[in-house]
């Protein structure tokens, strides 16, 4: 997310980013393999690119267009279950979702030429969480420096966070296909990329004393949201080396920036009483502070890589197997959010804050490269029912320098039934996926203690498919 800097420390304000900096976090990401697209490459772990045949095509390989032999018009969604578990601080989140993954149709042109069209998410993540946390911080006023207070005496902060995020990308492309001999098919496609991400968080921080009067309140809020178009092209062969062996290779650009919008709004409410904590060189008795940061009109500069897909398949009359392995190219450091002024707002009772103002720097984004894996199988188990089987890798893209997104790698199994008419199919299946990030080791900054944050992410989905033929 966007990071707030401060020129200097100061009092009631760091006491809030303590506790929340030290245990609560959000977790959105960003990996490219999400969601299970079309209805075999979806029930066989997306291990597609060197056999698809079907509208999915237009996102595994545009040369699979020119296998196509019937007109159709096929989909597929998911219900998604996520659990997710945080081992730095017990929480855990549980949350149902429905996604529409794909739509798409193909129609033959004639002469060997088919073109097809797809609407595709291929990524689809939200994320709610709530925290309640309450930490024993022991702060001391340093003698002669009256905003020091750490270890003066024993302070008990009740913190209630609340937090969300939705990262999603709807694609839209259309493609062509081409039999360029009877073993050999290539085609090619143009992408567009609708991109949106929306985080928001929430804080209550305050600490009761005697008497009902609590010494320390704040309220924290923030919310970013930003969308943006990208486009980019796609370009695929398909090679049948043997009469069951086949080699596909597709080739997806990195995307260019059409447009893009976004905008951040947050607020720092905090009130202290320092004569409750002994700060008696300070004249006041109590006094509030707020700080207003709005900037709703920043920018939004989401990329995505190239890409390469490599599959190999063996195809016997009753099973079919196939292993893929797909590239994502690194992407260089550059800033994804920020880049318009800010408009600051603040009111304080102490002149010696009047100087504190936030300033808002952009969030950095840098990815390298990463390779994911995947192996899919179908199998007859009747004249017109299929078993379908599949395993993948899902790793997240690189990390290098990443404010927003969390760094997560995902292992993952799908497995369905497909049954086949003359005019239609239908598939079901179920996908898995497991992940976690790597643990985050620091010390409290008040404390000094050792914390690790380690998140946890399952996803189950139940998948339906069908494809009708004409």
């Amino acid at each position: 997310m966007i990071k707030i800097q401060f020129n200097k420390v100061f009092l009631t304000i760091s006491l809030l980013f303590v506790c929340l900096d030290s245990h609560a976090t959000y977790i959105i990401i960003n990996n490219y393999n999400r969601t299970p697209i079309g209805e075999a490459g979806g029930m066989q772990g997306g291990a597609y690119v060197a056999r698809v045949q079907d509208a999915s095509a237009t996102w595994y390989n545009p040369a699979g267009l020119g296998s196509v032999q019937r007109n159709s018009i096929s989909g597929n969604a998911s219900l998604n279950e996520y659990n997710k578990s945080e081992v730095g601080t017990n929480d855990s989140v549980s949350s149902i979702s429905a996604t529409a993954n794909f739509v798409g149709g193909v129609v033959r042109l004639g002469k060997g030429a088919t073109m097809g069209w797809s609407i595709v998410v291929p990524t689809s993540f939200s994320y709610s969480g709530q925290q309640s946390i309450n930490d024993l911080y022991n702060i001391k006023k340093n003698p002669g420096d009256p905003l020091d207070i750490r270890e003066h005496l024993d302070v008990q902060l009740f913190s209630d966070y609340s937090n969300s995020a939705k990262f999603e990308i709807f694609s839209p492309g259309i493609s062509f296909g081409f039999t360029a001999q009877p073993n050999l098919r290539y085609g090619f496609g143009i992408r567009a990329y609708s991109v949106d991400l929306h985080i928001q968080e929430n804080a209550v921080t305050y600490q009761p004393a005697a008497g009902g009067v609590p010494f320390y309140n704040s309220v924290l809020n923030t919310r970013y949201d930003a969308s943006a178009w990208l486009l980019g092209y796609e370009l695929g062969l398909q090679w049948d080396i043997s009469s069951k062996m086949t080699l596909g290779l597709m080739m997806r650009s990195a995307t260019s920036s059409l447009t893009d919008t976004a905008s951040d709004d947050g607020f720092v409410f905090t009130e202290l009483d320092e004569d409750s904590i002994g700060l008696d060189d300070i004249p006041d008795s109590r006094f509030s502070d707020f700080t207003h940061t709005l900037n709703p009109n920043t920018d939004f500069n989401y990329k995505l890589p190239l890409s390469i897909s490599l599959g190999l398949a063996w195809k016997e009359a009753d099973y079919e197997l196939e292993l893929d392995i797909n590239y994502y190219d690194a992407i260089s450091p550059y800033q994804m959010l920020g880049g318009a002024e800010s408009r600051n707002v603040q009111q304080s009772h102490l002149a010696i804050y009047n100087d504190e103002i936030f300033t808002l720097d952009g969030a950095q984004y840098e990815t390298g490269s990463v390779v994911n894996i995947a192996l899919g199988s179908r199998i007859r188990v009747a004249e017109d029912k299929y078993f379908n089987m599949g395993l993948f890798l899902d790793n997240a893209p690189g990390g290098l320098r990443n404010e927003v997104f969390n760094q997560m790698d995902f292992i993952g199994l799908t497995t369905g039934m497909t049954h086949v008419s003359k005019t239609a199919s239908i598939s079901y299946g179920l996908y898995y996926s497991q992940g976690d990030n790597p643990a985050d080791a620091f010390n409290d900054p008040v404390t000094g203690e050792g914390i690790n944050l380690k998140s946890e992410l399952k996803t189950l989905s139940f998948m339906l498919a069908t494809s009708i033929y004409f």
